[in-house]
């Protein structure tokens, strides 16, 4: 019996049981609501999307937790480390599309679209200066899986580009950082800072005040 534990709707919940279920036919998957007392004392495995913690914490005998979702930033807030390993999903459609959107509101920002939309509102068509990609240097946080895809398209359309994580990687054609020393760095070549960090205890709070200010004059996030 594998629990399956999320804060999805009703239907949409019903849609991945059942969706398991056909996956995974040699398995019983149990919506949490149906749990009785002693499957939740004794459930090793469970499969979530987005859960309650709170819920998770009724499954004390958790030793592996599958996450149908990306994030599980969830699971780890309040500084509490869970007794359970965690697998995270890799999607390959999810790295394509956010890698997409993060070109798409690149060059949104590269060829001054937001300036020509203030332009426009007043009908001003004033051309401004024109910046090669190669000229323009996009910082890149985060370097899992979507912050990888999204560097590899940045650097495919041209732009110079530049990445930061908490370990030290290696990406062909990126220019990847690590550490404080690195993140200073990062930030202060930056034309245009694209924030792909989980929220975790860690991470969380990175993009303050503080570090904001060692941004160069016009970068835009």
């Amino acid at each position: 019996m594998i629990p399956f534990v999320s804060s999805l709707n009703t239907q949409e919940e019903q849609d991945w049981v059942k969706a398991l279920s056909s996956a995974l036919p040699n398995e019983s998957i149990t919506p949490f609501s149906k749990l009785s007392k002693q499957q939740k004392q004794t459930a090793e495995i469970a499969i979530i999307a987005n859960p309650n913690p709170d819920d998770l914490k009724q499954l004390p005998g958790l030793v592996w937790v599958h996450s149908v979702w990306a994030g599980v930033e969830k699971l780890l807030q309040g500084n509490a480390t869970p007794n359970y390993s965690i697998v995270r999903l890799i999607d390959p459609e999810l790295s394509r599309t956010m890698s997409e959107a993060v070109l798409a509101w690149s060059l949104y920002l590269h060829r001054n679209m937001p300036d020509y939309r203030m332009q426009q509102a007043k009908a001003v068509w004033t051309p401004l200066p024109y910046v090669p990609a190669p000229e323009r240097k996009i910082g890149v946080l985060g370097l899992g899986e979507l912050g990888q895809a999204s560097a590899k398209l940045l650097k495919k359309f041209g732009f110079s580009v530049i990445g930061w994580s908490r370990s030290a990687k290696d990406i062909t054609g990126v220019e990847c950082l690590n550490g404080q020393d690195g993140l200073d760095d990062l930030l202060s070549q930056s034309d245009i800072l694209v924030c792909l960090l989980p929220q975790t205890p860690e991470t969380e709070g990175l993009l303050g005040h503080e570090n904001l200010s060692k941004l160069k004059p016009g970068a835009q996030l």
